[in-house]
């Protein structure tokens, strides 16, 4: 809508415009640190701003159902391929050319619109259409991005191959903390060896507490892919890996239920528990008012 990149959606543009490709930031307001090498026009040009009030989500205005209708009604008024600004260009050699369209798939399977392309006029006709019946509707997750784009999957794949995960989201939802971590790198460099792109997940990122102005530690995959682009210049600083396993590690432990070993300690608690209450139980039942028990 507006304001300023942090500086981590200004490291991930300018890896896509250091290596030779024109890029274009739609706002409805100024933004004063938009990188030399991309250009900023008005998002008004596409889409008015008053829509971007009308995809409710639990009740509120969402701007991820609106980002959606925008990118639909971009390929209908301006012809360019969107990306998420979180989207990190890897090796352009791999990036499919001379190509109509330009569809991913996750590795979980769904089709994913963090970098996109849709040119057949019947298509974005569709898109539009289906879209701007949910104004107003309180709608599900994902309602106008991947699952709309999984019911069309099969006229999608009709002009042009839908392109594997390995080409643009190399490294899944769960897994892309691994970039930030040195011991990983390795890992992440064999994940990507045939992406164009990576999807750094920014829902991940800010589920982690991961400081925008921060960059990844030295040593880490996504560093290093920073540091070939010139971008490490936007960040203020460099996260301690220390910090960052921490980070990481919390990440993980919220995803798995596994914080502190936890289901390794319950296995053992709970006989412990047992065979304490049943020591304990006529000593219980002996007090005038037994005490309650917390759940």
């Amino acid at each position: 809508m507006g304001g300023d990149l942090s500086p981590m959606e200004q490291a991930c543009l300018q890896s896509v415009a250091a290596q030779g490709f024109d890029v274009t930031l739609y706002s409805y307001d100024d933004v004063t640190n938009v990188p030399p090498s991309l250009r900023r026009l008005d998002a008004a040009d596409i889409v008015d701003r008053a829509w971007a009030q009308r995809f409710i989500y639990r009740g509120k205005p969402d701007l991820s159902h609106f980002s959606d209708y925008f990118r639909y009604k971009m390929f209908e008024r301006a012809a360019l391929t969107w990306i998420d600004s979180d989207i990190v260009l890897i090796d352009p050699a791999q990036m499919p050319g001379g190509r109509t369209a330009l569809v991913g798939r996750e590795r979980q399977g769904s089709l994913n619109g963090a970098i996109l392309h849709v040119c057949d006029p019947k298509l974005q006709d569709a898109f539009l259409r289906d879209v701007e019946r949910l104004e107003g509707k309180d709608l599900s997750w994902g309602e106008t991005g991947p699952l709309l784009l999984d019911r069309y999957g099969p006229q999608l794949a009709q002009s042009d191959p839908i392109y594997g995960p390995e080409i643009f989201y190399p490294i899944d939802h769960d897994s892309i903390w691994k970039v930030l971590l040195p011991e990983h790198r390795d890992w992440c460099e064999t994940q990507c060896r045939s992406a164009a792109t990576l999807h750094l997940f920014n829902n991940v990122l800010v589920r982690m507490g991961y400081w925008k102005a921060i960059a990844p530690p030295v040593g880490s995959y996504l560093h290093a892919r920073f540091q070939a682009a010139d971008a490490l210049r936007f960040f203020e600083a460099t996260y301690p890996a220390a910090v960052m396993r921490h980070l990481a590690h919390n990440f993980v432990a919220s995803q798995t239920g596994e914080d502190l070993g936890l289901k390794a300690v319950v296995t053992q608690i709970l006989p412990s528990a047992a065979r304490s209450y049943a020591h304990h139980a006529k000593a219980i039942v002996a007090k005038a008012k037994p005490a309650r028990r917390h759940r």
